[in-house]
């Protein structure tokens, strides 16, 4: 994973270099995908992210998810993640782009996210990449709601806390100018 070698792109998402995949932290702009699986019923699919995981171990997180690697395009990564975290290839539909800026306690991160859309049939049979992925399950969108609700109670949460402990090296949490991020709460 940090060997990956990432598109830099500038803060109008043209391509100027690379970047190492270990180095996306230090505020350098990148690309990122993002794929939302949802049901013929309605329903969205999460995937609880490996307690294995650098950042967010153990949270619900997007259906699936990944950075643009050099001579990739976003539309080909995002198959590519969908293929190799959930073991499926169905059409994808762009659905938002955007700029992500946030920091959290491992750096500042700034990029730009494009979300894709994949509808597939309730009893897909998923196969997961489980060094990414501990488990998938459906949620219903107010389902959804509810864990992205409970995810901004629990950033405030934190943010107050570190605001009583008054100090300069208290971890802030992340904060995001795109919908639906990697911090969905762990439940």
């Amino acid at each position: 994973m940090s060997d990956e070698i990432l598109i830099e792109v500038d803060e109008n998402d043209n391509e100027i270099g690379t970047l190492r995949r270990a180095d996306e932290n230090n505020g350098r702009w990148h690309r990122v995908v993002r794929i939302l699986v949802r049901d013929e019923h309605g329903n969205i699919l999460l995937q609880k992210r490996a307690q294995t995981k650098k950042t967010f171990p153990g949270l619900w997180d997007n259906s699936a998810a990944g950075h643009v690697d050099v001579g990739e395009s976003y539309e080909q990564t995002a198959v590519r993640e969908l293929y190799e975290e959930l073991g499926i290839k169905t059409p994808l539909r762009e659905i938002v782009y955007c700029r992500e800026k946030f920091v959290d306690d491992s750096g500042k991160y700034n990029r730009f996210m494009k979300l894709y859309l994949a509808e597939v049939k309730h009893d897909t049979k998923f196969r997961l990449q489980k060094s990414e992925v501990e488990k998938v399950q459906w949620f219903t969108p107010a389902e959804v709601d509810k864990l992205v609700l409970a995810s901004k109670q629990a950033s405030k949460q934190a943010s107050k806390q570190a605001s009583k402990q008054a100090s300069k090296q208290a971890s802030k949490p992340p904060r995001r100018s795109c919908w639906f991020g990697n911090i969905l709460a762990g439940v």
